[in-house]
């Protein structure tokens, strides 16, 4: 059975991203990505770079808004003390990609791939997200808020301490995925896909359990 929230009980959220103020970041444009590119304490705005094509592009303790990378090939990338607003990677490739405290926020991440990734202290806000594929990806003190991940693929994935609030993850797919410590309060769940020897790693809310139970194959005429 899964464990059901009866207090506010307190969860480890993600490390905030370190970087400098906004005032000491260099601003910078960028006309290209190429394979290699890495930059590091800077101020990256209003860039149209969608349809890149290159590999190991790296991002260090620097503030991106306003991005667009939809469609986008980026085999290896790279984001580290990153705060992202409004960032498009719709549709974009970003396998075996590698993101460390990162915040990303008001962004389109609509069919985005990124199998065989890895997330640790990652904070997804009011992002789209669904349609995307985090296949046999590794995610640990994740936190998606207010996002829409419906028909997102995290088939085979390790997700330890991930928590998915106020979020609506119709139709999440979660099958053959490694699960510890994983909340979804506050989620609208209908449609998941999930196998019963993983609920004892879910955390829910009671108006959540009625379904969790109809997955169990229990019935009943009181529901």
């Amino acid at each position: 059975m899964p464990r059901v929230v009866t207090t506010n009980e307190k969860e480890k959220y993600p490390e905030n991203p370190i970087l400098p103020k906004t005032s000491e970041l260099k601003v910078i444009e960028i006309q290209k990505l190429e394979n290699d590119f890495s930059c590091e304490g800077v101020y990256l705005k209003d860039t149209d770079l969608q349809g890149s094509k290159a590999t190991d592009v790296s991002f260090y303790s620097s503030l991106i808004k306003n991005i667009d990378l939809s469609n986008s090939l980026l085999k290896g990338f790279k984001l580290n003390d990153i705060v992202a607003e409004k960032l498009n990677l719709a549709n974009a490739n970003l396998e075996e990609s590698n993101l460390d405290r990162t915040s990303i926020t008001n962004s389109r991440l609509t069919g985005l791939h990124m199998s065989g990734a890895r997330l640790r202290d990652i904070t997804f806000k009011n992002c789209k997200v669904d349609l995307s594929l985090f296949r046999f990806s590794k995610l640990k003190n994740v936190y998606f808020e207010s996002c829409i991940l419906t028909d997102t693929d995290f088939v085979g994935a390790e997700l330890e301490n991930v928590i998915f609030f106020d979020s609506d993850m119709t139709n999440t797919d979660f099958s053959q995925a490694k699960m510890k410590k994983v909340n979804i309060c506050g989620s609208k769940i209908e449609g998941i896909k999930i196998a019963l020897e993983q609920l004892r790693s879910l955390t829910v809310d009671y108006s959540q359990t009625i379904y969790i139970v109809r997955l169990m194959g229990v019935t009943n005429k009181g529901y």
